[in-house]
């Protein structure tokens, strides 16, 4: 689903846990209930048929890919975190450690 924002081609998914939490409906994609074919159908339909929609969809879902934090980013601000919270040097350090390699597993390339 972020390829396809990075792509800029419009979303449309169902309301699934995750999901829910990337696709905002009418603002950067289309959310349907999951399980509802005939919505789903429509909702094709209706940006096929509606090419400036779909586009505004489109442009909004790639900038919302933008906004989004890199994976040093968000290493940085991990780090940043223990470190001020009062942990000690060698505890955070390699908490810190196995929470990157699990970062560089679940989060990935944009």
């Amino acid at each position: 689903m972020l390829e396809a924002a990075a792509a800029e081609l419009p979303i449309i998914a169902t309301r699934a846990t995750g999901v829910i939490d990337i696709v905002e409906d009418g603002c950067n994609g289309r959310l349907v209930p999951i399980g509802e074919s005939t919505e789903l159908a429509d909702t094709i339909r209706e940006l096929l048929d509606n090419p400036h929609v779909a586009g505004t969809l489109a442009r909004q879902a790639r900038e919302y890919v933008e906004r989004m934090p890199d994976k040093d980013d968000f290493l940085h601000a991990l780090l940043t975190l223990y470190q001020t919270t009062g942990a000690s040097t060698t505890r955070a350090g390699s908490s810190v450690a196995g929470a990157a390699s699990t970062v560089e597993l679940s989060v990935g390339d944009k």
